[in-house]
């Protein structure tokens, strides 16, 4: 199976639910996955091997979940991409630490990530939590 990017759209009344997204989060981690984006809206945006799809498409939280592309000439692909490599990389010197040394398994495994936050004055930016 292959590895591709998925857009996981919760339900309307879910989206700013922090429990639903970090449950979904950990199903990511769980299987495999990575968590590239958390959207501004509630959604998460996520690398998981295809085979694991319907785990995440059954889930009672999920309204939606389809594939993404980015268009690599698009005015944001290189600054999402170098937010999704961010994030990987958190969460990879997370997983290290975690095997490595018995480290704390407590809460969610997928932070720390640069959050997609809406700018006061209309425009994107990515923080850091």
């Amino acid at each position: 199976m292959a590895v591709q990017t998925y857009l996981i759209h919760l339900h309307d009344a879910l989206q700013q639910d922090d429990a639903a997204r970090d449950e979904l989060a950990d199903l990511t981690i769980h299987t495999g996955g990575f968590v590239l984006m958390a959207t501004d809206a509630g959604s998460l945006i996520a690398a998981l091997d295809d085979r694991h799809l319907p785990a995440f498409r059954q889930h009672r939280a999920v309204a939606f979940c389809g594939a993404v592309r980015l268009d690599p000439n698009g005015a944001a692909a290189t600054r999402l991409q170098q937010l999704f490599a961010a994030n990987i990389a958190a969460q990879l010197a997370h997983r290290l630490q975690a095997t490595s040394a018995s480290a704390d398994r407590a809460g969610p495994r997928y932070r720390p990530l640069c959050w997609h936050l809406p700018d006061p004055d209309g425009a994107r930016a990515a923080t850091s939590t």
